[in-house]
């Protein structure tokens, strides 16, 4: 393929957008171009462009329009549409990256993932961004090197403080039929995958134990404004897994507040601390395996933390090009979404 590549994106939202963050991503993208966008309601797409100050983009009227006009595409609609729009992309001859979680069930997902296996000369990514942060690929090289040895747990926390505010109203993202599980799929999905690909060499496939989740702000007022509807998602939830080597993983999902976005894991020869909304580098503490703690070896690791969706848009633009493969693959995707769904299904 030519070296420029004709980008779209489907679903600039009305409340939140994670559109931004793939139109802020594409600004720092050689070879992806974006050409087209669409949104159900036109003026959610021109308002978007607008707060963004992004020109020479066609608002198209339909989603038929924008494949005609594009080589690749975003799918950032409500998660029950992913899968559809995705599959129509992939039958228009698309490459498509869809964000995260892939569906509202592993169900859903199937057909997705049937097609895209029946034309592997297209690309067909789940947004997994995660990975490409600087201060997360510090840390799976620094694990994967054997500095902390055998992990014994492993712990996260992810989340967000928009919808602690009780006058947010009642979006898709609270409704189960839409959004499938709330905070335990929203935030779950991506601390389980960085679980998988962080400590995968080391400690093996990651098996989830049991999940608690709750729903702590059961109403809120509909979009239109003309009554209250229930929530019918959990905003927040903790969940447990256990890998192959025996480490134990504890996660905490939440939508209504959350102090930081921290991670810390603790093996045998040492532990590290990261906070990636503090942005203060890495915290490690080694010692000799099976020995002390001793206070002088407590540091500070300055590491960068560049953060968003540019990473994973250069990853997707360099698959389109032939240049690498990714495991973040509708298939992968799918398996994903069967966790998520195990977790929501038995939680307390």
């Amino acid at each position: 393929m030519e070296k420029t590549i004709r980008h779209g994106i489907i679903g600039l939202g009305k409340t939140v957008g994670i559109a931004a963050s793939h139109i802020e991503g594409l600004r720092r993208n050689d070879s992806l171009v974006l050409t087209a966008v669409y949104d159900i309601l036109p003026q959610n797409a021109r308002d978007m462009l607008d707060r963004m100050g992004v020109s020479g983009v066609t608002v198209c009227q339909s989603a038929e329009e924008l494949f005609s006009m594009v080589d690749s595409v975003s799918i950032c609609v409500p998660n029950d549409q992913h899968t559809a729009l995705a599959v129509e992309a992939l039958r228009h001859g698309l490459h498509v990256l869809v964000e995260k979680p892939l569906a509202d069930s592993a169900d859903a997902a199937l057909a997705l993932e049937q097609e895209a296996a029946a034309r592997p000369d297209q690309v067909c990514m789940v947004c997994f961004n995660y990975r490409e942060y600087s201060v997360y690929r510090f840390l799976h090289d620094y694990l994967c090197s054997g500095a902390l040895g055998r992990i014994y747990f492993y712990r996260q926390q992810l989340g967000g403080n928009r919808i602690a505010q009780f006058s947010v109203k009642r979006e898709w993202r609270m409704d189960k039929t839409q959004s499938g599980p709330g905070a335990l799929a929203d935030f779950g999905c991506h601390m389980l995958d960085l679980a998988g690909w962080l400590t995968g060499e080391l400690c093996g496939e990651v098996h989830p134990l049991a999940a608690a989740c709750n729903t702590v702000i059961p109403e809120r007022q509909s979009l239109s404004g003309d009554g209250l509807q229930p929530v019918t998602n959990d905003d927040c939830a903790v969940f447990m897994a256990r890998s192959d080597s025996g480490a134990l993983y504890t996660f905490t999902a939440s939508r209504v507040g959350i102090w930081d976005h921290s991670i810390e894991i603790v093996g045998e020869k040492g532990m590290l601390r990261a906070d990636l909304s503090a942005g203060n580098g890495v915290q490690v503490w080694l010692r000799e395996a099976g020995g002390a703690y001793l206070p002088e070896n407590r540091k500070v690791l300055d590491i960068s933390n560049e953060q968003g969706h540019t990473g994973i848009l250069n990853t997707f633009a360099a698959c389109i090009r032939g240049e690498c493969t990714d495991p973040r693959t509708v298939a992968y995707g799918r398996r994903m979404q069967a966790t998520l769904d195990w977790l929501d299904q038995n939680a307390l």
